[in-house]
């Protein structure tokens, strides 16, 4: 029989890497107009479909 293995805790980010990980974060990536669109289309799509309640 298989047993799972042991996870290990989540490393701690301190200095540069913590900052790194902040801005990342927080930055924002702007896309491109036929990139927004066909994400709304698709959002759209997956709330008719959906067996869920979604918003």
């Amino acid at each position: 029989m298989a047993m799972a293995h042991v996870i290990k805790d989540t490393p701690v980010l301190k200095g540069v890497d913590a900052e790194n990980f902040v801005r990342n974060l927080y930055s924002k990536k702007k896309t491109d107009k036929k990139r927004q669109e066909r994400m709304e289309k698709n959002y759209e799509y997956l709330c008719r479909i959906a067996s869920f309640k979604i918003k």
